[in-house]
């Protein structure tokens, strides 16, 4: 019996095109989900970052490690050499599922290979032999570095350093397991990945620690498991609510009605909730605006940087709103990452709006150098748990929106590591309210797995009224609550026109947008710096002294708003 705290990867299969001289290339690596190991007596964070992701074809399995490391080095050159008394990264593999039987794999920093087959009949490393004859045959492995990698252990040195990092990638064929060819999707092998550091002080991580002290990663009982998948995007992460569970959540909150709420003062997410141009006054009044029309719900994007800068600060800040939103009678759904718009955010003070520029001033978050790398993910997960953590129990916000559009700004399939990791840790905060990322545009991978994870189900949807009776018509087959978190961009995306299908279909809807302000958004996508406001807005409702745009819209939310079972305020 496997116990349940053993963590699953789940592998993706890819294209045996990508492989590149028997090893994956680059484009193999972008989808594949990033475990991080920690430490393997505990469980707490590891000191030294270590990332690994796995794939596979037909005829291979695939692992790429990745190390931070402040003294790359190794000394040993011959193959199964006690490569385990320097640096070194292991993966331990029991391909029947039987963990009495398993093979070991080691290479160290100079690529020297360590390769065995082990028997454990009593699963105890006492009665435990270790075949080191036995070679993989047609193994592969290749070592990249970014730094010098010392032949020399660092006590043997006068100087240490530089830190660095070093990726391993492996080439496993499934013959040389014993194996008649390469598993069935669905198939599930025991697994677990370990590195030895040897610098200062030993450190040994795992995927799944071993809760052995002194380390000892020969302990099968608390190998995970190895879940070889048909596609890219069909992982599921443990936790996910129920149909029921999600079905009487909607009966609670009844029909959302809101809109994406940014103040009117703030020209992105840090302008918003850093400390220095925090506006509460501003934030009020509009909320007030916002009740005025019949809305029950805000979608609100926070931003990583203004978290890690100022943690206290910032929840601080975040329960201010909350309490302003509550006060209103409006419930919260928060975004906690974005794939949107500009790539580099910087804290501090935000460059003025570029005139006429539809938000010309947004930021991604993460932002692009970190999103792209996973060694630099803890502080991340530490946002992410620790938000979501704060705030699992508080009825004022309605949904985690985990990820705005993911593989937006042309990433594609290279948010999906990044998204998964989002699930796995805000669902290890156990939060009461539920989880979503809205599905955008047609990425085949990010869509499914973003509906295989969601507890309700999310859409942004621009298109004219047609087009939007058959997503949710599509979408319908998940048997799940349904919001629609963006849409309205005028000519085509409009209130009088779209109110009426969410009404009949009973669909929550949050325009993009409410009073016009440093976002430009009234401007459309794309538009030349420059231009006079437009005649026909492209998003928002309001002006600043919280007169309509358009008093017929303003009239139609409030009547939908009388009309519709909307959340109790």
């Amino acid at each position: 019996m496997i116990a349940p705290d053993l963590p699953v990867y789940n592998c993706p299969r890819v294209s045996q095109a990508l492989v590149v001289n028997g090893l994956p290339g680059e484009e193999c690596w972008r989808a594949a989900p990033v475990v991080r190991l920690v430490d393997s007596g505990g469980g707490k964070r590891a000191v030294l970052p270590t990332v690994v992701r796995c794939c596979w074809t037909d005829s291979h399995l695939f692992l790429r490690f990745s190390c931070k490391d402040p003294d790359m080095w190794g000394s040993l050159t011959d193959r199964d050499a006690e490569l385990f008394n320097e640096e070194v990264v292991e993966v331990f593999l029991a391909p029947s599922g039987d963990v009495r039987r398993y093979f070991e794999f080691e290479v160290s920093p100079h690529n020297v290979v360590f390769d065995a087959a082990l028997h454990s009949p009593d699963r105890d490393r006492r009665t435990m032999t270790t075949d080191v004859a036995w070679d993989c045959a047609d193994l592969q492995t290749r070592v990249v570095s970014d730094g010098p990698i010392h032949r020399v252990a660092p006590r043997g040195r006068a100087e240490a350093g530089p830190e660095g990092r070093w990726t391993v990638d492996m080439a496993i064929p499934f013959r040389s397991l014993g194996l008649a060819g390469a598993p069935d999707p669905g198939a599930e092998w025991r697994m677990n990945l370990y590195r030895i550091d040897r610098g200062a002080r030993s450190e040994y991580a795992s995927w799944s620690p071993t809760m052995k002290q002194p380390a000892d990663f020969h302990v099968p009982d608390r190998f995970g498991t190895l879940r070889f998948d048909s596609d890219e995007g069909q992982a599921v992460v443990a936790g996910r609510w129920s149909v029921e569970r999600a079905q009487s959540w909607r009966q609670r909150t009844g029909q959302l009605l809101g809109c994406n709420f940014i103040p009117s003062t703030a020209s992105n997410q840090l302008e918003m909730w850093q400390a220095e141009t925090f506006d509460p006054a501003t934030i009020d009044r509009e909320l007030g605006y916002a009740a005025g029309l019949g809305m029950n719900a805000v979608r609100v994007y926070l931003h990583d940087l203004a978290w890690l800068t100022d943690s206290k600060g910032f929840m601080q800040r975040l329960r201010t709103f909350l309490g302003l939103a509550s006060r209103h009678g409006i419930g919260v759904v928060l975004v906690l990452f974005d794939d949107c718009w500009n790539p580099d955010p910087v804290i501090g003070p935000q460059e003025a709006p570029r005139p006429g520029v539809h938000n010309s001033r947004w930021l991604q978050s993460p932002g692009a150098k970190l999103a792209a790398e996973p060694l630099e993910w803890g502080p991340l997960a530490d946002y992410v748990r620790s938000v979501v953590g704060a705030l699992r129990s508080d009825r004022r916000v309605l949904v985690w929106d985990l990820f705005n559009e993911p593989g937006n700004s042309e990433r594609g399939a290279s948010s999906l590591p990044l998204l998964q990791c989002a699930f796995e840790w805000a669902r290890s905060a156990d939060p009461s309210q539920p989880l979503t990322v809205g599905v955008w545009a047609d990425h085949a991978s990010l869509n499914a797995f973003q509906l295989a994870n969601s507890d309700v189900i999310t859409l942004h949807n621009y298109g004219e009224a047609d087009a939007l009776r058959a997503q949710i018509s599509d979408l319908r087959v998940h048997g799940r609550p349904l919001v629609c978190t963006e849409w309205m961009a005028r000519p085509g995306s409009t209130i009088p026109t779209h109110l009426p299908v969410f009404r009949e279909e009973r669909v929550g809807c949050l325009n993009w947008g409410l009073v016009a302000g440093k976002t430009q958004t009234i401007y459309p996508w794309r538009s030349p710096e420059g231009g006079p406001e437009p005649a026909v807005w492209f998003h928002d409702l309001l002006r600043a002294d919280g007169s309509p745009y358009d008093r017929k819209e303003a009239e139609l939310m409030r009547e939908f708003a009388a009309a519709t079972e909307t959340r109790k305020r």
